[in-house]
């Protein structure tokens, strides 16, 4: 029965908790500088939309709705690489 139990919620919630937990080492792994840049671009009209609609119990809407909008991914792209490095 907890088998059963334990396929289910992994199956509907695995992948979201997989994705915070990589946000959240990539998040630990930025300098100050790189947390600076990160805030003045989520500054910007165009972020603060996204951000406004973003599930915060979803992790990967914040990265669906940038990459919706390529020129703002890319903004972030060179501080995600550094993160991930």
């Amino acid at each position: 029965m907890l088998s059963a139990y334990e396929r289910r919620w992994k199956k509907e919630i695995g992948r979201e908790l997989k994705m915070g937990c990589a946000m959240v080492r990539m998040y630990r792994r930025l300098s100050d500088e790189d947390l600076d840049r990160a805030c003045r671009a989520a500054g910007t009209p165009k972020m603060l939309s996204i951000l406004n609609d973003i599930d915060l119990d979803a992790p990967s809407t914040v990265v669906r709705r940038m990459l919706c909008h390529p020129m703002l991914a890319l903004r972030f792209l060179p501080t995600a690489m550094r993160a991930v490095i």
